[in-house]
C-alpha cells in the first residue's frame, strides 16, 4: 500500500506470507500492520496507528496474486478532536457559535469550508458552504436559509467557526466542520444539544409587583370612597360602647345568688347583640389601615 498524492510513499508491504519492511517510509516505522489471517480470506485492510494530521490523504492497496491484480483507492480525513469535550448547549431560539479552528499557513487560497449536519437516515445535511472567497448556499438545506454566517477576517487567525441563528428543537445533532487548503485538510466534529429558554425570572418578579400595587390602588379607592360611611359606623359602635358601660350596673338585673347558679345563662339584649355584630368588623378595619378617628 502507498500515498497517492505527490510523491509515492511506501506505507506497507507484504510478500510471500511475511512483511517487508525495506522501503517503508519512516513517518510509518512502527504504525502499520496486517493482518495474515485475513489475507487468506481476501481482507487485505491495514492498521494504521498514531494517526496524525499528516497522514490524511488517498491512499492505493495493490493486490496481486494468481487470480490477476486488484486495486483499490481511498481517501483518509482525520477529525480533530473537539476542543470541547462537552457538548455545546444551545438555546432555543438564541444564537450560538459552533467553533472550527485550523492550522492555517500564510496562504489561504483555495480555502474552502463546508459545515454538514450528521443525519441518522440519508445523506448528511448542507448546513453552510464557502468556496475562494464566496459563500455558495445554492445546496444549503432549507431548514438553514438565512440562520448560518462565517466571518472571512477570522480565517487568518485559523478559524472558521460558524454562526447558527435563531437555534430550533431540530437543530439538535452532530456537525462536521471541513476546512480544505492547500497544505491539508482539516475537520472538526461536535455534538449540538437544544434546551428550552429559561423563564425570564426578573420579568416574572415585575409582573407580580405591578399587579399587587394595581390590586392596593384598587382596594385604596373603595376604601377612599366609603370612608365616610365606615367612619360613622365607628363612631356609632364607639358611643354605644360607653353608653354600655355607664349603663351596666344599673341595667343588669341578676342578683348575687342568680349569678352563682351554674346553669344561669348569661344572655345580653338581642339589640345588643346585633349592633355588635354589625360593627365590630370597622373599628379593626379601620385601625389596620390608619385612618384618622380609628384610635381609641
Amino acid at each position: 500500500m502507498q500515498r497517492a498524492e505527490g510523491a509515492a510513499l511506501l506505507v506497507h508491504s507484504y510478500y510471500g506470507q511475511r512483511d517487508l519492511w525495506q522501503g517503508q517510509d519512516k513517518v510509518y516505522w512502527g504504525r502499520t500492520q496486517l493482518d495474515p489471517e485475513g489475507i487468506h480470506k481476501g481482507n487485505a485492510s491495514l492498521r494504521l496507528r498514531a494517526v496524525g494530521f499528516q497522514d490524511e490523504g488517498s491512499y492505493l492497496c495493490y493486490v496481486t496474486s494468481e487470480l490477476g491484480t486488484s486495486t483499490q483507492k481511498m481517501s483518509l480525513a482525520v477529525l480533530r478532536k473537539s476542543e470541547m469535550e462537552s457538548p455545546i448547549v444551545a438555546r432555543l431560539g438564541q444564537d450560538v457559535i459552533l467553533s472550527c479552528p485550523f492550522e492555517c499557513g500564510l496562504n489561504l487560497q483555495p480555502l474552502n469550508i463546508t459545515w454538514k449536519k450528521e443525519e441518522t437516515e440519508g445523506p448528511d445535511l448542507l448546513v453552510h458552504s464557502y468556496c475562494n472567497g464566496i459563500d455558495k448556499l445554492q445546496r444549503q438545506d432549507a431548514s438553514y436559509k438565512g440562520r448560518t454566517q462565517l466571518h472571512p477576517e477570522r480565517f487568518s487567525q485559523g478559524n472558521a467557526s460558524l454562526m447558527l441563528r435563531r437555534v430550533r428543537s431540530q437543530d439538535e445533532g452532530f456537525y462536521i466542520c471541513h476546512v480544505q487548503l492547500e497544505q491539508g485538510r482539516f475537520s472538526v466534529r461536535m455534538q449540538v444539544t437544544v434546551e428550552d429558554s429559561v423563564s425570564d425570572q426578573p420579568t416574572l418578579v415585575v409582573s407580580c409587583v405591578l399587579c399587587l400595587v394595581l390590586l392596593i390602588l384598587i382596594m385604596s379607592m373603595i376604601i377612599k370612597k366609603h370612608h365616610p360611611l365606615l367612619l360613622h359606623k365607628s363612631m356609632f359602635w364607639l358611643q354605644w360602647k360607653r353608653q354600655k358601660d355607664r349603663d351596666q350596673p344599673e341595667s343588669n338585673p341578676l342578683t348575687a345568688s342568680e349569678s352563682s347558679n351554674p346553669n344561669t345563662v348569661l344572655t345580653p339584649p338581642a339589640s345588643s347583640l346585633r349592633v355588635r355584630h354589625k360593627t365590630f368588623l370597622f373599628p379593626f378595619c379601620l385601625h389596620m389601615l390608619g385612618f384618622p378617628g380609628s384610635a381609641t
